[in-house]
């Protein structure tokens, strides 16, 4: 029942290219993603059944059961990767969960996946200069760009089937994955959702709540689900008893096992193995035939490296940040600022603004008070290590709209820059083409932005070698959120009653988040920034 794929010496990665009449129920120990060149094929996987057509995308994940049936005549895509070799680079390798819902639509995320899988299969087959290096590399960015877009699922009661549920909650989604990667590496063990939910930080009942939000049932439902699919395995391929099988994937007695079995696949235990154990691969014959790859050559030329196809599906930014590594150097950001931010707004009063500009809505009718905090920061990244800001004035004047404080005394996000200057660690961690990462004491910090003033920006994060436990706080500064878009709701009054003074200051602050991170090796957030939107990433060690 176990195929075993046999690498090319060197290679992680292994291409078939096959048409598929049937095969028949097997499992193996490694990661395989199946792409549909053409034709449609039924996929049985455990108790679900997929038609995958043309153009689309099934993940196939170690030790899932599973099977093929031709519906048409075919082609199938079949990378296998080496969940040994890739279990070194990717912690976890083999306990995350991805699924991929393919739509074919132009730009989409899973391009990255498509674009990735073309990559390897035109150096497998053109084997280019340096080829067994760029298979490698492609395979670590699809797998990057999988953690990152397509951990998100979402359980179908009525089959059982896995959907992929993109999320813009992307602290639930790495919550979620980290459970279930839990779930899957202990699921023969005793696990309870409170022992989970002390592990996470969090309190049980918000824990169930959240679990059965992103994942479509309640955690124990979800635990008995994984251990139904782990006893599959032992039915079809040993002769243990149902009984000893059953404690070995985790029920603490049969009858408990039976009928979650027999909803979940449709038969008692002792049924399926009559049934199914015949048609697994060793017993029962296999339809398929190799395809020669010029069938591939006119779809792998139009997505070759030269094609234009490369240029557009790309991330907007991969920011990776290793809190082992040394700091680059000290900043002058800190030492050097030139205002007192502690007395600057305390002793600041509405009325000091007595003869100030009268018609705000002339003063600002062109301005984007964010514009002035992204040209800040862009100095600030093309020279890091010497960057001090700017001597700014105070408040804006009919002279001058680059202040700190709007016209009748409101806090620009310019101040909130300036503000955040005093909780960044004191050394220049890294830095790149839209970020500043900074180090220092028990802390790291990484300061992102949106240039774009037109389009969305997808940021990824990637945090490597947290040896501890650490609170994440998330501030974003929204573009659409300042002082100057609330005063436009008010028509630009410069007279301002104390409620609506102090109600756009608080709503014009950062969005703020926590997450209490347990100890890992890495750590993905994948955040999407509107135009002009600023993120700060602040990691603080827990003791």
């Amino acid at each position: 029942m176990k195929k075993d794929i046999i690498y090319e010496q060197g290679q992680s990665v292994k291409l078939d290219l096959v048409n598929i009449k049937d095969y028949p129920l097997h499992y193996h120990s490694d990661f395989q993603i199946v792409y549909v060149v053409k034709g449609e094929v039924c996929l049985n996987q455990f108790w679900a059944h997929y038609i995958l057509q043309e153009g689309e995308i099934h993940i196939i994940h170690p030790y899932d059961v599973h099977s093929f049936h031709g519906i048409s005549d075919n082609t199938l895509l079949i990378l296998s990767f080496d969940t040994e070799y890739f279990s070194h680079v990717f912690p976890h390798f083999g306990l995350n969960l991805y699924t991929t819902n393919v739509q074919g639509q132009p730009m989409s995320k899973t391009d990255l996946i498509r674009d990735q899988i073309f990559t390897i299969t035109y150096e497998t087959y053109k084997k280019t200069t340096g080829y067994s290096s760029k298979i490698n590399n492609a395979a670590v960015s699809l797998f990057t760009a999988l953690s990152n877009y397509f951990r998100g699922f979402f359980i179908d009661e009525t089959d059982l089937s896995f959907i992929h549920k993109p999320s813009k909650d992307y602290y639930q989604t790495d919550r979620m994955s980290r459970i279930v990667q839990y779930v899957y590496a202990n699921y023969q063990y005793k696990i309870s959702l409170s022992d989970i939910a002390e592990r996470e930080n969090l309190n049980s009942y918000y824990l169930s709540h959240i679990f059965h939000k992103h994942v479509g049932m309640n955690f124990r439902d979800f635990l008995t689900l994984v251990r139904v699919e782990k006893s599959v395995i032992p039915i079809l391929s040993t002769k243990k008893s149902i009984s000893q099988i059953s404690q070995d994937v985790g029920f603490s007695d049969a009858k408990y096992f039976v009928k979650p079995f027999s909803e979940y696949l449709g038969y008692h235990p002792k049924e399926y193995r009559t049934r199914f154990a015949p048609t697994i691969l060793g017993f029962a014959d296999s339809s398929y035939e190799e395809v020669p790859p010029n069938e591939l050559m006119p779809l792998l030329i139009s997505h070759s490296p030269d094609s234009e196809f490369n240029v557009m599906a790309t991330i907007d930014a991969v920011i990776e940040i290793d809190f082992n590594s040394e700091p680059l150097g000290p900043s002058k950001l800190l030492s050097e600022n030139p205002h007192a931010l502690e007395n600057l707004y305390s002793s600041f009063t509405t009325s000091a603004l007595k003869d100030t500009v009268s018609d705000l809505s002339e003063l600002y009718k062109d301005v984007n008070a964010q514009e002035q905090v992204i040209e800040i920061l862009q100095q600030f990244v093309s020279n890091p290590m010497d960057f001090k800001f700017p001597s700014l004035p105070i408040i804006d004047t009919h002279k001058s709209t680059e202040g700190i404080l709007t016209a009748n005394g409101l806090r620009k996000p310019i101040y909130y820059i300036f503000e955040l200057t005093k909780e960044l660690p004191e050394n220049i961690h890294s830095h790149g083409m839209n970020y500043i990462a900074f180090s220092g004491g028990d802390g790291v910090s990484v300061l992102v932005y949106n240039p774009s003033k037109d389009n969305n920006a997808v940021i990824d994060i990637v945090a490597r070698n947290l040896s501890s436990r650490y609170k994440l706080v998330r501030s974003k500064l929204l573009a659409s959120a300042t002082a100057l878009d609330y005063m436009a709701q008010l028509n630009f009054s410069s007279k301002l009653d104390p409620y609506d003074f102090e109600s756009i200051n608080a709503m014009s602050r950062p969005e703020v988040e926590f997450e209490i991170l347990p100890a890992m090796d890495m750590y993905y957030s994948s955040i999407e920034l509107e135009p002009y939107d600023v993120l700060h990433l602040q990691f603080k060690k827990l003791i």
